[in-house]
């Protein structure tokens, strides 16, 4: 890990970056792993979840909690797909956070692209 200006780095992020994951179950490996490697450098995480008590949820500094509820609204059951409600949900999420932002800071969306994703 090099260091500019006293900050410790890692190849992705530096330490102060946020790092935003999601994984429904909150413990998906490599999401988990991502997680573990940004927080080392000194990174804040920020996690998109359904499951509150996972190993993404205990390493995070912010939880978003998209818990999936049945019609008769007992958590964790959905008639759709393993999964599915939640990643409706976090679609409609990200969406929102994504235009809420560009408005607010008056973002320009093609630099927004040019940095959308640098972890796959």
């Amino acid at each position: 890990m090099r260091t500019r200006r006293g900050r410790r780095h890692h190849p992705l992020y530096w330490s102060g970056d946020l790092l935003v994951v999601c994984s429904g179950s909150g413990e998906t490996p490599t999401t988990v792993v991502t997680a573990k490697s940004a927080a080392d450098v000194g990174a804040r995480i920020a996690a998109v979840t359904a499951s509150a008590d996972s190993r993404l949820a205990r390493r995070a500094d912010l939880v978003i909690l998209l818990a999936e509820y049945s019609q008769d609204h007992e958590p964790d059951r959905s008639v759709q797909f393993v999964g599915t409600l939640f990643e409706q949900g976090a679609l409609l999420f990200f969406d929102s956070l994504v235009l809420a932002y560009e408005r607010l800071h008056e973002v320009d969306p093609r630099k927004m692209l040019a940095l959308h994703t640098n972890l796959e």
